[in-house]
């Protein structure tokens, strides 16, 4: 699953801008930082010499997420702030040590579940030690017709097809995904009751 870094960084005011190690995240792999600034009514940028900004400043003005999609290695996130003085410096200089994934990626696949609305096991899920990149999954029932189809593990399936649900039964479905430098199938069966 994708993982979201919350880190906190209490920055003072100081002539002094400091650098260091704050985190260290996986290539691909999703992170949000959060500023608290001392100076009331400031506005902070943000700005990174590699990687993917997704979002900045989504609820806040103190906060920035990044899809660290570059090289291992340290990275570096500057930090500026203006107060309503139109005062403005960078304020800190931090480090991402970005680093490959090395481990191998387990998927935890169900055999059952149950899409009857009572919030219990309403959905199809798919869970990983890790994320997986380029995951594709494809659910037919016993026909042979795609019933489901998707290439996000966050994305579940809700025992329907185009918006009518399918009856009681056996599926099958198949998975590919990258694990290191293969590519790994898994299939399978399983069981929707309503």
């Amino acid at each position: 699953m994708k993982k979201l870094f919350y880190i906190l960084l209490i920055l003072l005011f100081s002539e002094n801008v400091f650098s260091q190690v704050i985190d260290t995240c996986l290539v691909n792999e999703t992170s949000i930082y959060h500023v608290i600034n001392q100076q009331e009514n400031s506005l902070l940028f943000w700005e990174i010499k590699d990687g993917n900004i997704i979002s900045e400043n989504p609820s806040q003005t103190d906060s920035i997420v990044i899809l660290w999609n570059v090289n291992p290695g340290i990275y570096e996130l500057s930090i500026y702030e203006t107060t309503e003085n139109n005062c403005k410096g960078q304020i800190a200089i931090v480090e991402i040590l970005i680093i490959e994934n090395d481990f191998d990626i387990e998927l935890d696949i169900p055999n059952v579940f149950t899409p009857d609305g009572d919030g219990k096991n309403d959905y199809f899920t798919i869970s990983a030690s890790h994320l997986p990149e380029n995951y594709i999954i494809t659910i037919v029932n016993r026909w042979g017709n795609k019933v489901f189809e998707g290439d996000n593990i966050n994305n579940s399936w809700n025992g329907k097809i185009k918006n009518k649900n399918c009856n009681s039964g056996v599926y099958y479905y198949l998975i590919q995904y990258q694990n290191k430098e293969k590519i790994e199938t898994k299939k399978g069966f399983l069981h929707l009751f309503r």
